[in-house]
């Protein structure tokens, strides 16, 4: 799984809260380390702020759901920003889901696990 947020103490607790729970992460702080990341390590989730330097999360979103090696991932945008206008064009534009912080970790851990399952299949769904 690949951690987005430019705000280490979250991308440090998430990471530990994954990894205590079975998941490994990798984590990028900006946008465009983000995207490369991504097309490296091919995660089978990733969960993303939307604003970030170097790439702000729809950016991010745009970038991994365009290119065929990465299009299968499930992005899981994770932010602040509470407005429904926003929700509706990030999921529109792709994201698997839309959660704001302060998250739930029972709510975050569920739904990457559903979204990695689902990243799976349409992942050999590619590959046959």
């Amino acid at each position: 799984m690949l951690c987005i947020d430019d705000d280490e103490d979250i991308t440090r607790t998430i990471k530990l809260r994954l990894e205590h729970s079975g998941i490994d992460v990798i984590c990028a702080q900006n946008g465009k380390d983000g995207v490369r990341l991504a097309l490296e390590e091919r995660p089978d989730a990733i969960v993303s702020d939307l604003v970030l330097p170097d790439g702000e999360g729809m950016f991010i979103l745009r970038q991994i759901k365009s290119n065929p090696v990465t299009q299968h991932i499930s992005v899981i945008i994770l932010t602040g920003q509470g407005y429904e206008s926003i929700k509706r064009q990030v999921l529109q534009a792709g994201a698997a889901a839309y959660l704001t912080k302060p998250v739930n970790f029972s709510e975050l851990l569920q739904t990457i696990r559903m979204q990695v399952e689902e990243s799976q299949y349409l992942a050999q769904m590619v590959l046959n």
